[in-house]
């Protein structure tokens, strides 16, 4: 009966280990994947090691082409108050592991929505915003090396956008009559979405919020200043209208100049982070300043006279600036 009751139990642990392992490639794939019935969210200890490697490497350019090729866990979430922001936390044991989300299966590119990746690290969490109603899949992968891993995931609705998340909430900033920042408007890129605008040549502007001011003045100076938060490099743009097609200022670092204004036009500031990297919380304010006027001397009709020293002791010297100088 020893003998039996030993065998028995050895039978039972192996039909358990041969249903999680019957569960775990069941939710291997796009036509079986893991529901996610609602927001919140967490997934709990989880692998993808007995998940089979489905998607080779490459499906999330809008994350990183370089994961894939490991073992993969499908989820699949359906949305039906969008648009919606979600945070998505991945955690786990396992480095170089990849939360994807697509708006269709197999995953590809060209249905890549967002996500999140640990690269060397074992955590990473960032905004992912679901644009339309409908069934949304979220790939849990790694690099081809390792192949698979521990993983958890949380999902959770993060703060909303700020008010001035799009152009049309655009703060009013106050332009100071001179170079000193006395008056400044504060602002944060937390929870910020992507937002129509021109294309940058000077940062991704995936977290961009909103600006304006009225020119007094036909140059201004725009700086960023009081930066907190999870990084200090920001990167802005100075636009004619909501809708401008280009830039007239596309700036990193965080100061510019934009000149040939009209005073009396409002403008538009555009910031954002430099880096790609999802869910940051930068605070920041945006000041405005005056340049002075050209100085007398600006054009050659206006040189200053110098008064020539009778030896290399430079007893009479005579001040001077480039401030507002002109070209000509």
């Amino acid at each position: 009966m020893k003998a039996l009751f030993t065998f028995s139990k050895r039978w039972v642990g192996l039909l358990i280990l041969a249903f999680m392992a019957l569960q775990a490639s069941a939710q291997n794939t796009c036509a079986s994947p893991a529901l996610i019935a609602s927001v919140p969210f967490s997934s709990g200890a989880q692998t993808t090691c007995g998940t089979v490697n489905d998607y080779a490497a490459g499906f999330s350019t809008c994350v990183s082409s370089s994961y894939g090729a490991g073992e993969d866990y499908v989820y699949s979430i359906t949305i039906t108050t969008a648009p919606v922001t979600y945070n998505l936390a991945l955690g786990g044991a396992a480095t170089w592991k990849i939360a994807s989300v697509h708006s269709a299966c197999p995953p590809a590119g060209a249905n890549c929505v967002g996500g999140v990746a640990t690269s060397s690290g074992t955590t990473a969490s960032g905004n992912v915003t679901f644009p339309t109603n409908g069934t949304y899949f979220i790939i849990i992968d790694t690099w081809p090396l390792p192949d698979c891993g521990a993983f958890t995931l949380d999902i959770t609705l993060p703060p909303p956008p700020p008010a001035n998340d799009n152009c049309a909430g655009a703060l009013s900033v106050a332009v100071n009559p001179d170079l000193n920042c006395t008056s400044v408007t504060m602002g944060t890129v937390n929870a910020a979405t992507a937002s129509t605008g021109p294309t940058s040549s000077c940062g991704t502007y995936d977290d961009d919020v909103w600006f304006s001011f009225v020119a007094t003045a036909s140059t201004h100076s725009i700086e960023l200043l009081n930066i907190t938060g999870s990084t200090t490099d920001l990167t802005h743009q100075v636009l004619s209208s909501c809708g401008a097609a280009t830039a007239l200022v596309c700036s990193d670092p965080n100061t510019s100049t934009v000149s040939a204004l009209t005073p009396g036009q409002t403008y538009f500031i555009r910031v954002a982070t430099w880096t790609s990297t999802a869910g940051q919380t930068s605070s920041f304010s945006v000041c405005v300043k005056t340049l002075p006027p050209p100085p007398a001397n600006d054009d050659c009709a206006g040189a200053v006279s110098l008064t020539v020293n009778a030896d290399f002791a430079c007893g009479v010297a005579t001040s001077g600036t480039t401030v507002s100088n002109t070209v000509n």
